[in-house]
């Protein structure tokens, strides 16, 4: 084990993710903010945000659907950041 495994599962045990995972949690939640305006030019941004690889490795990667509520989100990321800090 390095130096930084170490450092992961004392985040994870504090309840903090790592930049990764914070980065994704913000684009998740903004994208699913995004999902709920009623402008033309947002729903075509969450359109195309949709049918990118991007959405799909999201979701595949945290098992959540694009447009969860906030809270969902930032449960899947963390259990997500959770799992792969204490099993490893």
């Amino acid at each position: 084990m390095n130096d930084w495994e170490s450092v992961k599962k004392v985040q994870a045990l504090c309840g903090r993710l790592d930049l990764k995972h914070i980065y994704a949690q913000c684009k998740l939640i903004f994208i699913s903010k995004i999902s709920r305006l009623n402008n033309d030019v947002m729903k075509a941004c969450f359109d195309n945000f949709c049918r990118s690889d991007e959405r799909m490795r999201l979701h595949c990667e945290f098992d959540i659907f694009v447009g969860a509520p906030a809270d969902d989100i930032r449960d899947a990321v963390f259990n997500n950041f959770y799992s792969i800090a204490i099993t490893k």
